[in-house]
């Protein structure tokens, strides 16, 4: 049905894609946001959990903030959020690789 959807009316359709996008984003991000507040005693350096929180936030709000132009360039703001994001996470991962290495094995 949602195929069928899709075919009949395609701009329709890349509008719910770009909400369900901006929400998925504001969604997640948040929910970083909060994990690093909670690891902050846990774990070093827990601002980079909470700066790829806080850019998927800014992502999302953009998306819902100028919704035709993110329709024609939701592939570079994509692109762009996907390095910055993989950046920040490939950097908290360098530095919880030190953690979990000293972590007793259940």
């Amino acid at each position: 049905m949602a195929g069928l959807v899709a075919l009949a009316w395609p701009g329709i359709t890349s509008i719910a894609l770009l909400f369900v996008v901006a929400v998925w984003a504001i969604v997640s991000g948040v929910s970083e946001i909060v994990a690093g507040i909670q690891l902050r005693k846990r774990i070093d350096n827990e601002w980079l959990l909470i700066l790829g929180g806080a850019l998927s936030v800014i992502f999302g709000v953009l998306l819902l903030a100028w919704p035709g132009a993110g329709l024609l360039s939701l592939a570079w703001l994509i692109g762009i959020f996907a390095v910055l994001y993989g950046i920040a996470m490939i950097a908290l991962a360098f530095r919880v690789k030190n953690f979990t290495s000293g972590a007793p094995v259940p």
